[in-house]
């Protein structure tokens, strides 16, 4: 490991810091050369920016990393707020997590995002598929704070301070077995009613029409 790291230190991928290291100056040369070739991520962000500034409200710009869900920028409210994911961080994708990107998706994407949650309970599962047809019915998806438990609150904020990948991932399919995150959704949203709400997300859509990206308000008060 130490080879290994004083290689990635050598070519600057990495930086001594005491005794642990940091990222290192070359990699953002690498992440310039990322958003150049991804145009959609630029305009993406730019809209992040726009949405904070004027909703002084935190935003997440995610999108899929395989069976998960990457936080690629988080924005702090004008409190210093922000969601419950931290830029580079990843959380499992098992129900009810990334039902805005999994409803625009095929059928067999959306039985394997239902089966990674190891649950047999039909009404749970028909309350998932109801979840996903409302949210692209209105093109958006609003979860009401009371479908967090504390249980999840808790495992979000080890998230935060570095548990291993495994260990929440196989926290939250526990969690979410034993019913410890419903997708709770205002069936109507009237416009002169207040709303709890824990999350506000939208996907973004390439030109071949797949929800690649996603914008998320959070850190409400």
């Amino acid at each position: 490991c130490h080879a290994i790291l004083s290689a990635l230190s050598g070519r600057g991928y990495l930086a001594r810091r005491g005794k642990s290291y940091v990222l290192g100056s070359t990699l953002i040369a690498v992440g310039q050369a990322a958003t150049l070739a991804q145009p959609l991520f630029a305009r993406a962000q730019a809209a992040a920016h726009q949405l904070s500034e004027e909703l002084g409200v935190a935003v997440l710009l995610s999108t899929l990393a395989g069976d998960e869900l990457l936080a690629l920028s988080v924005l702090a409210d004008r409190d210093g707020r922000t969601t419950s994911l931290h830029t580079g961080q990843r959380m499992p994708l098992i129900p009810p997590t990334g039902a805005h990107f999994i409803a625009w998706a095929p059928d067999a994407t959306v039985d394997a995002w239902i089966k990674r949650a190891g649950t047999d309970d039909q009404d749970e599962i028909a309350e998932w598929r109801r979840a996903l047809q409302l949210i692209r019915a209105r093109g958006y998806q609003v979860t009401l704070r009371a479908s967090q438990t504390p249980a999840f609150g808790e495992l979000m904020e080890r998230m935060a301070a570095g548990s291993p990948p495994l260990e929440y991932r196989s926290e939250a399919k526990r969690l979410t077995a034993e019913h410890g995150w419903k997708l709770e959704q205002p069936a109507t949203i009237e416009l002169d009613t207040l709303y709890e709400a824990v999350l506000i997300a939208a996907p973004i859509f390439d030109n071949a029409g797949t929800a690649c990206l996603s914008l998320g308000l959070g850190g409400f008060h």
